[in-house]
């Protein structure tokens, strides 16, 4: 087959599978696959993505064992394990999982994968709970929350399972998660009756794995996540996008991009690091090696990324000239004010999208420099804020980042409780307060004690 024939055969594929017409793309990989030889890596991940597609994953799995050979990334590692689960290889997949963890040192995926193993392997469901409870404690992410709120209820767990079901009601109040985890709640508070329950039943039947595999297995199109989870998983899921974009802010605070031959984007924060700082190694030095660190990792594991995701800069509104706005760039290049200073933030931009990303670097840094004990965030909108006591739950929050989103909002009530926890809790967990720019320096214009608490104004270029 020439290569201009190969390349036009390709594109076809992919076509049919934006299309979701996977049968005929199978039929037509094939036919290529018996043709020809297939050796280009780009070739390999298009027809293991098509097997995958057509449930074919003992065949996608000897693809992607060929793809880690020649690249033996984090990333590629994960989906071939994942398709050793799904093909019920569980040993190899065990055995692939001890290289695994060398590779990823402190991400969420090291737990999700040992969560899948275990639960294929039909562990004791007390083990499903304990991988659970690390993925909480790495990331609380309300799928996550959800399945390990079911887990307690299966297991007769009723106190935990109330305790977990509240915390889900209260950070992530809106959604198909979080209805089921109020229904959960009152069926154990004797609130629901027999007939809703029967309903419910169904849902707690369901395995949250179906989210895993969307949000890790290479598929990078928000609609397709939300289409393959089914209805009850149909919620804001946004890591795979919201990688992409971290990727390029960061090669662009870094000046550049490292594009490698393949075509999956790799990113990889807190993986791979090679060295722990030594614990009694001076504090100043423990700040600019971790830094280092962060910036590298995340620059060596980008792919292809050619943009740079977001608005070229902002109009700041007239009430900006009162606060001290940086961009992210500046912020980034001058990071041991992160050590000295309350955990106090302020992120604005004109696109939402934008702001979980740099979040997300801030949450890892102060984790990597021993600001936090975790990277975990604890994501809540100003509105529903207003109708929690957050210093009732300061306990649940201690090590994390909470992001306040839509903080314009915020009550006078939640603005006190707010001024309050960075006063008495500044070195336990951080606060960032987003919002677009003109609300919030608006509102930071107006309340005046507020600000002077805020101690990092940035901006989302």
């Amino acid at each position: 087959m020439g290569k201009y024939e190969n390349t036009l055969k390709q594109v076809q594929l992919r076509n049919l599978l934006s299309e979701k017409k996977y049968d005929k793309a199978l039929v037509m990989a094939e036919e290529m696959i018996a043709e020809n030889k297939v050796t280009d890596i780009t070739e390999l991940k298009l027809f293991a993505d098509i097997y995958r597609k057509c449930r074919k994953y003992k065949e996608a799995k000897e693809l992607y064992s060929r793809i880690y050979e020649e690249i033996p990334t984090r990333r590629v590692l994960y989906s071939l394990i994942a398709l050793c689960i799904k093909s019920k290889d569980i040993d190899e997949a065990e055995n692939l999982y001890k290289e695994y963890i060398k590779k990823d040192k402190t991400s969420i995926d090291r737990y999700i994968l040992r969560y899948r193993i275990d639960k294929a392997s039909k562990a004791e469901r007390s083990v499903i709970i304990k991988d659970l409870e690390k993925i909480k404690k790495t990331d609380y992410i309300e799928e996550w929350a959800y399945e390990l709120a079911k887990q307690y209820h299966k297991a007769g767990m009723i106190k935990e399972c109330i305790e977990e079901c509240r915390q889900i009601i209260i950070w992530f109040s809106d959604g198909e998660i979080a209805e089921r985890a109020k229904l959960l709640k009152m069926h154990h508070e004797g609130n629901v009756s027999d007939e809703v329950m029967v309903s419910l039943e169904q849902y707690i039947g369901s395995d949250v794995s179906k989210y895993m595999d969307s949000a890790s297995d290479g598929i990078t199109d928000l609609d397709e996540i939300n289409e393959s989870v089914g209805d009850e998983f149909k919620t804001q899921i946004k890591l795979p996008e919201e990688a992409e974009i971290m990727a390029a802010k960061m090669a662009d605070i870094n000046g550049h991009a490292a594009a490698e031959d393949y075509s999956d984007v790799e990113l990889s924060i807190g993986a791979d690091v090679s060295q722990m700082i030594d614990e009694e190694t001076k504090a100043e030095d423990a700040v600019n090696d971790a830094v280092k660190e962060i910036q590298e990792e995340i620059a060596s594991d980008i792919n292809e990324v050619d943009d740079v995701t977001g608005t070229s800069g902002l109009a700041l509104s007239k009430y900006a000239k009162e606060m001290p706005y940086i961009t992210e760039k500046e912020f980034f290049n001058n990071p041991k004010d992160m050590a000295k200073d309350a955990l106090s933030f302020v992120v604005v931009t004109e696109i939402e999208k934008d702001v979980m990303p740099t979040v997300q670097i801030i949450a890892k840094a102060l984790n990597r420099i021993g600001r936090l004990d975790s990277h975990r965030i604890a994501r809540i909108n100003a509105v529903n804020l207003n109708n929690v006591n957050i210093e009732n739950e300061i306990d649940n929050l201690f090590g994390a980042c909470v992001l306040i989103e839509d903080a314009s909002l915020m009550s006078m009530k939640t603005i006190n409780s707010i001024i309050k926890v960075i006063d008495a809790y500044h070195s336990k967990l951080a606060i960032v307060l987003t919002d677009t720019e003109k609300n919030m320096s608006k509102m930071l214009f107006k309340e005046e004690v507020l600000k002077n608490q805020m101690k990092h104004f940035i901006f989302c270029e």
